[in-house]
């Protein structure tokens, strides 16, 4: 045969994509993007409270090991200006204050709210400082809320059930 023969009947033998195939592939994306969603939305909630969680354990560590480098108290307070302690227990950053009370460093919420339940202040050891909590505010609505509390010894660690009084600071979302 020659080759024209095959290639004319390789055509004849093709056809178009019709209307009934289009629909069933879109309902069949449909059906599986209405199950993914969900899930993605829940994982990017969950990646994100943790990741928030790790960076705040990172700047109450190197606040208190600054407490101690300096040895003087330094005090953390929510703040939206990074130069005053705002009234409101919900920011978008942590203020650290000198013992002179004078702004010591900011550290931006990286668009995450931050409920704090007081100012915390960290003493060098061994003196106590005032403890407190931390809420990253990552709309708790796949992940249950998670925080940080910082003993008056200056330990920090994993709240499961942060108080309620906290969460309830996180605005809605």
């Amino acid at each position: 045969m020659s080759r024209g023969v095959l290639w004319s009947g390789c055509r004849s033998q093709m056809q178009g994509i019709n209307l009934l195939e289009i629909l069933l592939v879109l309902a069949v994306m449909a059906v599986l993007l209405g199950w993914a969603m969900p899930q993605i939305s829940a994982l990017r909630e969950r990646q994100l409270q943790k990741l928030e969680l790790d960076r705040l354990q990172l700047v109450l560590q190197g606040v208190r090991q600054q407490a101690g480098l300096r040895q003087q108290s330094l005090r953390i307070c929510a703040s939206d200006d990074g130069l005053h302690c705002t009234s409101l227990a919900v920011s978008g950053g942590l203020l650290v204050l000198d013992a002179q009370d004078q702004p010591f460093s900011f550290i931006d919420g990286m668009g995450v709210p931050l409920a704090v339940s007081s100012p915390l202040l960290v003493r060098p050891l061994p003196q106590r400082g005032v403890g407190g909590s931390l809420l990253p505010c990552t709309g708790f609505r796949y992940q249950a809320p998670q925080g940080l509390t910082l003993s008056v010894v200056g330990r920090i660690r994993r709240e499961p059930a942060p108080a309620a009084s906290l969460i309830a600071l996180c605005p809605a979302t």
